[in-house]
């Protein structure tokens, strides 16, 4: 990644640098992740222990969501400081010396799998798939992936066409979207003792998609203070659904083939993209808060249809749990 980014850095110094080259970038970084972030997830859980497991992933998590954060305005202090290519440089700097630490750790020896990737894939479907919990959750976090998270890719056109407002107060919308996730993951590691995750779970996945249809609706009447209000809880919901989520997973299963169960998680979210363009569709022959609001009312009826039918993830985290 350090490398793509290096070289895309490069071409914007020498100004030479064309859109194709940025799609080429982008896909070569979305090509490495996913080999990485399923690496990265199954190796996360060896580093500690596991009744330490709930706080580390909350702690991870806040790291990340962060970034959300601060990296806007530390990118745009440093665009207005030298220029973009330097926003580049910095950014391929922080990655290189992320994988030189990451080179440093000492892990200890698990079983190699055996047989081909695809072989190796098949083998964690056929583990999701006997393994109805996990089965649930992943559809889960496909369809939110789809339908909810899709919104990011509308905000744009929420700041130009519907707000009426320039990049600044663009920044602060999805300022707000990121603190509210890292507030849903403060609550999360409060929450890490309560017996009932299950409804956690639930009520998280429903609180986001109730507060992104008040999103749609209220930046449709220009309510821009409210609309970063909304935007804010329900980002904190979903946080705390995905919190929950990534502990169930990483806590139950075998390190063996971990990471084989966390690439077909990855690939959910993989698929956000694919999310965008079906939102951006729907905002084309609409618009961006009747896309918004479809995609929050789909996630709620989703997520009311799991709490009503499976008992397996109601009883998640208690003492009388179904897997």
């Amino acid at each position: 990644t350090a490398v793509i980014v290096f070289g895309l850095a490069m071409l914007t110094v020498r100004n030479v640098v064309n859109e194709w080259h940025v799609l080429i970038a982008a896909f070569l970084i979305g090509a490495v992740q996913a080999l990485d972030t399923p690496a990265r997830q199954s190796v996360f859980p060896r580093l500690i222990e596991r009744e330490a497991l709930f706080n580390a992933v909350a702690l991870n998590s806040s790291v990340w969501t962060g970034t959300r954060i601060f990296a806007p305005a530390l990118a745009g202090v440093i665009v207005g400081l030298a220029d973009v290519s330097m926003g580049f440089f910095v950014s391929a700097a922080g990655v290189l010396v992320l994988g030189i630490v990451s080179y440093t750790l000492r892990l200890s020896p698990v079983e190699r799998a055996r047989g081909s990737v695809f072989n190796g894939m098949m083998e964690g479907y056929t583990f999701i798939r006997g393994t109805p919990i996990f089965s649930i959750l992943i559809c889960m976090t496909f369809f939110n992936a789809m339908f909810g998270m899709s919104y990011v890719f509308l905000m744009p056109a929420f700041a130009e066409e519907v707000l009426d407002v320039g990049p600044g107060k663009l920044g602060l919308l999805i300022g707000a979207a990121g603190l509210g996730a890292l507030t849903g993951i403060l609550i999360s590691a409060y929450l890490s003792s309560a017996r009932h995750k299950g409804w956690i779970l639930i009520g998280g996945i429903t609180f986001f998609g109730i507060f992104l249809i008040l999103f749609g609706i209220l930046a449709n009447a220009g309510q821009y203070g409210l609309s970063m209000v909304a935007l804010f809880l329900a980002d904190m919901g979903v946080s705390m659904y995905l919190m929950m989520v990534i502990t169930t997973l990483q806590s139950r299963v075998p390190d063996q083939i971990r990471g084989r169960v966390m690439g077909f998680y990855s690939i959910t979210w993989s698929l956000i993209p694919l999310g965008g363009l079906q939102a951006s569709q729907v905002g084309h022959y609409t618009s961006a808060p009747i896309a918004v609001i479809i995609g929050g009312a789909l996630v709620v009826a989703f997520a009311i249809g799991i709490a009503l039918t499976s008992r397996r993830v109601r009883t998640l985290g208690s003492s009388d749990e179904a897997m």
